[in-house]
């Protein structure tokens, strides 16, 4: 039986980033294996939690998304973190040691001046979502490089940064969808985008863990990049099932889960 609960807490971001820092220095002492794969992914987790914590506060305070330093710094920081995991992943385990150096000094070097909003990601914790299957899935996509990631926050940011590792794309942008939970909206800055929109060649992938009962988070991501001029068939959905949005579901939103390209 799931017990649904919205368990958030108030923490200091430089403790996150110190405690995200120990557990990095902790993998230099483990051999390759499994143990040292969970122990990485658990560090991936840890460090994806706080970069989104962070992205909310950035919007809590400019009151819309945008692609600030702090963001692209922590966005650089997580596809460093999902290619150390889709170096393991696909050896079958047999990588051992610490990190790439370079990746300790982004951690360190993130901004944490703030508290923020932490809880756990429920696709992790409910529903046996394994971060490396988007590994699997946008390796398998077509997509290359010249593709603009999105990750819808929270969970989706760091699932964009597993995507974005796969396809050598640059680190995502993220956004909060708002408003009620059927009828999500977008709020972010179209600039954080300008150079892919002005791109004809380049496509959009949307990343999350859902859909949900309405499939109204990831619709909302796809409105937006249309109202910005982006071709529906540029865009491709990353979703964590192929079950489709459930019975909240608007006919519009059910238009683009059959139109995007999973």
């Amino acid at each position: 039986m799931i017990v649904y609960g919205d368990h958030k807490r108030t923490q200091n971001a430089q403790q996150l980033r110190q405690a995200a820092g120990e557990r990095a220095v902790r993998l230099n002492r483990m051999s390759h294996g499994i143990r040292r794969h969970a122990a990485l992914v658990r560090l991936f987790i840890s460090v994806s939690e706080l970069v989104q914590a962070l992205a909310d506060v950035d919007f809590e305070t400019c009151g819309i998304d945008t692609f600030s330093p702090r963001q692209q710094q922590g966005a650089r920081l997580l596809v460093g973190l999902a290619a150390e995991v889709a170096k393991s992943w696909r050896s079958g385990f047999a990588v051992g040691g610490g990190i790439d150096p370079g990746l300790l000094k982004l951690l360190a070097g993130l901004d944490c001046q703030a508290e923020v909003l932490t809880g756990s990601a429920e696709g992790y914790a409910h529903y046996a979502l394994y971060p490396e299957s988007y590994l699997d899935a946008a390796q398998k996509s077509g997509l290359d490089a010249n593709t603009c990631v999105i990750g819808v926050r929270s969970i989706g940011l760091g699932l964009a940064a597993m995507v974005a590792a796969s396809i050598g794309a640059p680190a995502p942008f993220s956004v909060r969808p708002i408003g009620h939970p059927f009828h999500r909206h977008i709020n972010a800055d179209p600039r954080s985008i300008t150079t892919w929109k002005n791109n004809p060649s380049a496509r959009f992938a949307v990343v999350d863990e859902g859909p949900g009962l309405s499939g109204s988070s990831m619709h909302a991501v796809v409105v937006w990049l249309r109202e910005l001029g982006i071709d529906t068939d540029r865009i491709h959905l990353f979703p964590s099932h192929s079950g489709g949005p459930g019975t909240e579901a608007s006919r519009e939103a059910r238009e683009t889960w059959s139109r995007c390209p999973k």
